[in-house]
């Protein structure tokens, strides 16, 4: 289930909230636990996944390939 994260307008206080997708798309209207107002604003956040391959280290990419692949980011 996805994990959404939040933050006060009015406070900055910040909230997770784990709900399915279809509870999503119905429209979650979040409270502040701490102030109590809404609406929050919706915060853009990352996520992990894990394979079951062999983890590779980060320091085996190919020299000059940068952080896209080599040659777009003007390095």
């Amino acid at each position: 289930m996805p994990i959404y994260a939040y933050a006060c307008r009015a406070c900055s206080e910040r909230l997770e909230l784990r709900a399915s997708i279809a509870e999503k798309e119905a429209g979650l209207a979040p409270t502040c636990p701490a102030c109590g107002s809404t609406p929050m604003r919706q915060l853009l956040t990352t996520f992990a996944t894990r394979s079951s391959g062999d983890p590779q280290p980060a320091s085996s990419a190919p020299a000059g390939a940068g952080c896209c692949g080599g040659g777009c980011c003007g390095a």
